[in-house]
């Protein structure tokens, strides 16, 4: 469970400390650094990353990027730039990823809900992002739906 402290003086109001001790609570840390696993969320201003190159973002302007960081390029982005301010995406366990903005408006989905009960669905970051099952079949591939 992820550790989080508050350094409040006595004016902070006690909606805004329960709040944050709640958003603590509530979501799961990333398990790995190129992996989201399903309940796992990415917060804003986070990034996966692999072999110090390659890093997908959430940006406070919530639009998820991939970069190859040793040429600067942009690889694939969500499209979603200026929907909103500091979103969260979240790996749920039906394999869609979504993004939420505030108190839980979608912004951008994959659209890879699949219902199976016997699949573990989770985003992983290489040269490429990829949602795949626990056979390692892949479901969504930069922006790409083999899911329907």
């Amino acid at each position: 469970m992820a550790v989080c402290s508050i350094n409040a003086s006595a004016t902070i109001l006690p909606l805004l400390i329960t709040a944050s001790l709640t958003i603590c609570h509530l979501t799961s840390p990333v398990s790995a650094s190129n992996r989201l696993n399903p309940g796992e969320r990415l917060h804003t201003f986070y990034s996966l990353t692999y072999q110090g190159r390659y890093k997908l973002e959430m940006n406070k302007f919530c639009d998820l990027v991939f970069t190859d960081m040793s040429q600067n390029k942009e690889i694939w982005a969500s499209g979603t730039r200026g929907k909103g301010f500091f979103c969260t995406l979240k790996m749920q366990s039906d394999g869609n990823l979504v993004m939420y903005k505030g108190m839980g408006t979608v912004v951008w989905a994959s659209n890879t809900n699949l219902q199976s009960s016997n699949n573990r669905f989770f985003l992983e970051v290489t040269e490429n992002v990829a949602i795949r099952d626990n056979k390692n079949v892949i479901i969504w591939f930069n922006g790409i739906n083999f899911a329907h």
